[in-house]
């Protein structure tokens, strides 16, 4: 069950990027960058509202809250939303969802490897580094295909 999730939100990446090319084609690229905007301020908007309200999330919600101050990095995950939003149907309309998407793959497990390992203490095995080889093997397969 544990690896549904992330099974699903690859279909939803590949969905969402498909979809803001066509969105992008037909009314602008900045126009769909706006209308994402707008449904992920609603829909996160009604999560925060029904956990503010809903009692058995109450702690869930407030759990750190005053654990720390803001901090300046806190803005990263949405700048990179933001590239993600806007640089996935660029990449779509000149390489293709398959080229595209295989690259990312690469380089979200290489990325992977290093947080891991960086942040989390997680060890560089021979079985991670032979899984990013034969991925980097697929990116050069599928652009040269």
């Amino acid at each position: 069950m544990n690896i549904l999730l992330p099974l699903c939100l690859g279909v939803f990446a590949v969905l969402q990027a498909g979809l803001n090319k066509k969105f992008g084609e037909s009314w602008s690229l900045s126009r769909a960058v706006l209308m994402n905007s707008f449904v992920l301020f609603l829909f996160a908007s009604l999560v925060f509202l029904y956990l503010k309200f809903s009692h058995s999330f109450e702690n869930s919600l407030y759990k750190n809250e005053v654990s720390q101050g803001f901090q300046w990095w806190y803005c990263l995950p949405g700048l990179f939303g933001f590239f993600l939003v806007t640089g996935l149907p660029c990449s779509i309309s000149t390489l293709g969802s398959t080229t595209t998407f295989i690259s990312v793959i690469a380089a979200q497990l290489i990325t992977s490897v290093i947080w891991d390992h960086l942040t989390d203490g997680h060890p560089v095995t021979i079985q991670k580094l032979s899984a990013v080889a034969l991925v980097m093997f697929g990116v050069v397969l599928v652009h040269r295909g």
